[in-house]
């Protein structure tokens, strides 16, 4: 296969998440987070049968489909946990599982192309979805609907039966929020702040880190150090993540959003010096960290600080937005890839400086405290 032909699963698959983001997003504001949660699974299990598909195009098919269900489960995850947990635990809840999320399923994506690709080809990395897919279904039973949304959908008869079980006060219920105005009315400049930053950081991710081992190489740097940077990244994130869930429990949720921005934006900043001056291995390996530190923080944080901040009429479907944001980055460029457009890492840093320093402005002005804060108290401040 050749490599433009190649090229097309990760822009299918990537399209799919982002459609899949803000689809299911919808659906869990509609239908609601559990049956939107079952069905991404029961939709991922069916398109584990891509690894028995006899020609590439229902391999894309399958591949786009995928990525709507994977794309979708993860917002909706968020905004079920952020409606079920206590505000003491909210917050380093949300930022843990998100991140391990992300960071388990790099790993064992990567064990399981080592172990089995080899041996049984790539159409076993497809079948693997269908056992943790199952998986997952049988696990449903302790997934349970959040009682907000039930409230707010005068669903008493379910109401009643999670309340006897987990003993739940029931409360008056939320006020209805217009769909359109918890997005775009109150919430425009924050809706504004948040899509910028996960645009930002999706080319970041999918750009300028995809493109820099090539970069290196170019530079002159050996393959070894190149490839070694792809894993590095993954062993920084694991220690990031965790670090991001204290500073966002402890000391502040927004404030932490803004200083994984600005940690991003440091390496952007280091990246545009000259090439001599770069080429030192300290100072390369310094603004890489930064790199690395930076966007793996910033996605740890900006999907549950997403999920915190809607009311519950929208959030499904805004968090959803902001996941979709977050991978369109990756659909234009490995469309630019296709196109035979890669940039330099100092070309691409120079593109991204100034969308970065305006996300971290924005979220520093259009954000809110949320750490500690009952959605109730988020909800009715506005």
């Amino acid at each position: 296969m050749v490599p433009a032909t190649a090229a097309l699963l990760p822009f299918v698959a990537l399209t799919g998440t982002t459609v899949g983001s803000f689809l299911w997003g919808w659906l869990a504001d509609i239908y609601g987070r559990r049956v939107s949660i079952l069905l991404s699974t029961i939709l991922f299990v069916s398109t584990s049968i891509c690894g028995a598909m006899p020609s590439f195009e229902w391999n894309l098919v399958m591949c786009f489909l995928m990525g709507c269900s994977a794309g979708g489960m993860l917002p909706v995850v968020y905004t079920l946990l952020a409606e079920i947990m206590p505000p003491r635990h909210r917050s380093w809840v949300l930022v843990l599982v998100g991140g391990t999320g992300l960071v388990g399923g790099y790993l064992a994506a990567s064990g399981a192309a080592h172990l089995f690709e080899p041996a049984y080809g790539w159409r076993a990395l497809w079948l693997q979805g269908f056992p943790t897919g199952l998986l997952l279904l049988a696990l449903a039973r302790w997934i349970p609907e959040t009682p907000r949304f039930l409230l707010a959908q005068g669903r008493d008869a379910e109401l009643q039966a999670m309340s006897a079980r987990f003993g739940i006060v029931r409360r008056s219920a939320p006020a209805r929020t217009d769909g359109a105005a918890g997005i775009g009315g109150d919430h425009r400049r924050l809706t504004a702040a948040l899509v910028l930053t996960a645009l930002a950081w999706s080319f970041v991710t999918f750009g300028l880190l995809l493109w820099l081992p090539s970069d290196l190489q170019a530079r002159g740097y050996s393959a070894g150090l190149a490839s070694g940077i792809i894993a590095s990244s993954a062993l920084i994130a694991l220690p990031t993540i965790m670090l991001a869930a204290w500073c966002y429990s402890r000391w502040s949720s927004k404030w932490t959003l803004v200083g994984t921005i600005v940690l991003t934006l440091a390496g952007l900043a280091g990246a545009l010096l000259p090439a001599p001056t770069l080429a030192a291995p300290p100072l390369l390996i310094a603004v890489i960290a930064l790199l690395v530190v930076g966007s793996n923080g910033m996605i740890a944080v900006l999907l549950p600080y997403a999920a915190e901040n809607y009311p519950l009429a929208v959030r499904g479907r805004a968090t959803g937005l902001i996941a979709a944001s977050s991978k369109f980055g990756g659909v234009a460029v490995q469309g630019l890839a296709l196109l035979g457009l890669i940039p330099t890492l100092g070309g691409a840093a120079l593109a991204l400086v100034l969308p970065m320093a305006a996300s971290a402005a924005l979220v520093g002005v259009a954000g809110r405290e949320t750490r500690g804060r009952s959605l109730r108290e988020l909800e009715a401040t506005g």
